[in-house]
């Protein structure tokens, strides 16, 4: 009885923090950051650049959250990454055209009017370019610089119109890369799509464009050193620049069960959406570097009351509410700050999202 009651009270307890998603966030990020207020940051998160081994180990906590529970009987697999940053389908890459291209600037086009129609619930599309290795050969001068510069500011543009007095541009995404090493680099592109999938004849392209990290001659020279794959090479065809999309899907892989799978009059006890934008969140927008938002779902719909002798005639066990019982982690990339200076950390940060709805006491 006692155990019962300790699992019942915890699971209402639970559900009473996750109803106010975004106070859960602001006293899970407070208490990873170690303290009762929010710090004040010695750099902005725009100028953050994210180094190789923080990526890896962000992206390899998210694989975790996809591989299937082989330990575990009652489910067959564990919440896919899908599922943890938003109920949606990750659709197959759009290749790009590269339509113009020179040192510090390059145009796609991406055919994106076949795939995405009006009906397409889209969440978020992500721009993937390809950073090539720097040949260090032909900068060896600017390696031996007594003020090095190991960054470059690369920015993602919408392209509005294009004409004869030149084209028009609003800024989707930017941030400073590092100039070593190569990978694929990703970026916001979502407020473009979104507009494209409304007026389809609005596709004007995107551009990247490459600049110094700061004001100067320098900065500019290093910038130069960073390349993107384009379609003139053979051999990068498989780096080319892509457009993903992600779109609603209602398929839930932890098979739970969602409110949106039940008739429209059902009141039973299901899990509903409930998405977080860390956007709309001051504190998480100024340290939250991923993801940018995620479903962290919630627990509607009523019970009902229970037969009076399966519970052997106790009048305080025939009431229940649905509640939470059982929730995963969000890894989560996000700023710290450690005396003067501010770093990345990545992180589970506990409670964050509802798996499992259910009746309890």
């Amino acid at each position: 009885m006692k155990l019962v009651l300790v699992c019942a009270l915890f699971s209402c307890v639970l559900a009473s923090a996750l109803a106010f998603s975004a106070e859960h966030v602001r006293r899970t990020l407070l208490d990873k950051l170690g303290g009762e207020d929010f710090p004040t940051l010695t750099v902005s998160k725009r100028d953050v650049v994210v180094p190789a081994h923080i990526r890896a180990k962000y992206e390899s906590m998210l694989k975790l959250h996809q591989v299937p529970a082989a330990h575990t009987r009652r489910r067959k697999r564990e919440a896919s990454l899908a599922t943890l940053l938003r109920t949606v389908h990750k659709n197959p890459g759009i290749v790009g055209d590269v339509v113009y291209t020179e040192t510090t600037r390059l145009t796609f086009h991406f055919n994106v009017a076949e795939r995405l129609t009006e009906e397409t619930v889209l969440k978020s599309a992500e721009l993937r370019v390809f950073k090539r290795l720097p040949n260090f050969s032909h900068h060896k001068r600017l390696r031996a610089h007594p003020r090095a510069v190991n960054a470059a500011r690369v920015s993602v543009y919408q392209v509005l119109a294009t004409g004869e007095e030149g084209s028009a541009n609003r800024l989707l995404d930017s941030r400073l890369i590092p100039v070593n090493g190569s990978g694929w680099e990703v970026f916001d592109v979502s407020a473009a799509v979104r507009e494209w999938q409304v007026n389809p004849s609005g596709n004007h392209g995107l551009e990247l464009w490459i600049e110094g990290a700061a004001p100067g001659r320098y900065p500019a020279r290093v910038a130069k050193m960073v390349e993107f794959a384009t379609q003139e090479l053979p051999e990068e065809n498989e780096r080319r620049p892509e457009l993903i999309m992600y779109t609603e899907n209602s398929t839930d892989a932890s098979g739970a069960r969602n409110c949106e799978d039940l008739p429209k009059r059902s009141n039973r006890c299901c899990r509903s959406k409930n998405y977080i934008d860390f956007a709309d969140l001051p504190f998480a927008e100024q340290f939250i570097l991923e993801p940018r938002g995620y479903d962290a779902f919630r627990c509607d719909g009523g019970c009902a009351k229970r037969a009076r002798w399966y519970m052997n005639n106790d009048p305080e066990q025939l009431d229940q509410t649905c509640g939470v019982v059982r929730t995963a982690p969000l890894p989560v990339m996000y700023l710290v700050s450690r005396g003067d200076k501010t770093e990345i950390e990545v992180a589970d940060f506990p409670n964050m999202i509802v798996e499992q709805c259910a009746c309890t006491q």
